[in-house]
């Protein structure tokens, strides 16, 4: 499932700048994600398209950034907004319509990543398609408790006790699953839902189930960080 994101900015360079940012971002942590641009309110509000993320420059002519995010917010409640604006000033008033945060321009890297990780945490799809049987279901995130490699095949553990045999190796699960910040490659043969994981131990972390998945020494480094940057944003969530 892919996720939808809009930029409106009426200045064509800062227009560019933020999609530009934007495609790298989810293109380096492999999110499908389709991104559209508007130059005005008036012309995001004539699309017959909705969005999972809108990006909106607040100093607009004719309708502000402000105003349109409370016209947004009322017609799509689930989306997600992120201010981009050159003044702090207006950060109280995005408490009204629950915006993520604020790009402050000039851009900054650094603060464009973590504003976007944060966005995208929030409003990534719950779920993650398998084909079983010939037809495509969406399983929830939370009821995976890990994916595990045999020969040819994945074999999905859920925390119900049942499993999924899907006919296709881990890579090619891995590749689909990487863009949901819940799931870790913490070994060739592993992939760990940090969700379900309620420890992490030298070489495994064990699972809300007292299952213990081995972390590879190579990849020991990669998970532990993984491990407690997902704790860390689970605990801004709750």
């Amino acid at each position: 499932m892919s996720l939808k994101a809009a930029i409106c900015d009426d200045c064509g360079a800062d227009r560019e700048t933020v999609e530009s940012m934007l495609r790298a971002f989810v293109s380096s942590e492999a999110i499908p994600c389709s991104v559209s641009c508007f130059d005005s309110a008036y012309r995001l509000l004539a699309s017959p398209e909705s969005f999972d993320l809108y990006l909106l420059d607040i100093m607009m002519p004719e309708m502000s950034g402000m105003e349109l995010a409370q016209r947004l917010r009322k017609d799509h409640p689930a989306c997600g907004i992120v201010f981009i604006t050159s003044s702090s000033e207006f950060a109280v008033q995005g408490y009204n319509v629950n915006a993520i945060g604020y790009l402050l321009k000039p851009l900054v890297e650094q603060q464009v990543s973590e504003t976007f990780r944060r966005a995208f945490d929030l409003y990534a799809p719950k779920t993650l398609a398998f084909t079983i049987n010939g037809s495509l279901v969406d399983i929830p995130i939370d009821t995976i408790l890990f994916m595990e490699s045999q020969l040819r095949h994945t074999i999905v553990y859920l925390k119900s006790g049942d499993t999924i045999v899907l006919h296709k190796k881990l890579e090619d699960v891995w590749s689909e699953a990487r863009c949901h910040k819940a799931f870790a490659r913490c070994h060739k043969s592993f992939v760990v839902n940090l969700d379900n994981a309620i420890q992490l131990e030298n070489h495994a972390f064990r699972l809300v189930n007292g299952a213990e998945i081995p972390i590879s020494r190579s990849a020991y480094p990669e998970s532990k960080a993984d491990y407690y940057r997902h704790k860390v944003m689970a605990g801004n969530r709750t």
